[in-house]
């Protein structure tokens, strides 16, 4: 659960000291935010039709699965 979640622990994970931690971040919460960010920037770089049909392909290629297996 992110709250028993600590900017210890994380540095610690990270391999990093957590004073270095909060060079860059002010919290987990703005690392987290950071996280979403570059997520979110990788997703638009993805051609729209791409991203409004890559649900629909993953469902067909499930269904084309089971179709096989029967």
């Amino acid at each position: 659960m992110f709250s028993n979640i600590s900017v210890r622990s994380i540095a610690k994970n990270a391999g990093v000291h957590h004073s270095t931690f909060y060079e860059y971040f002010s919290d987990k919460l703005d690392l987290l935010d950071y996280g979403l960010t570059l997520l979110m920037e990788e997703y638009n770089m993805i051609p729209i039709q791409e991203r409004f049909m890559r649900p629909f392909q993953e469902i067909n290629r499930s269904f084309r699965g089971i179709q096989n297996h029967c």
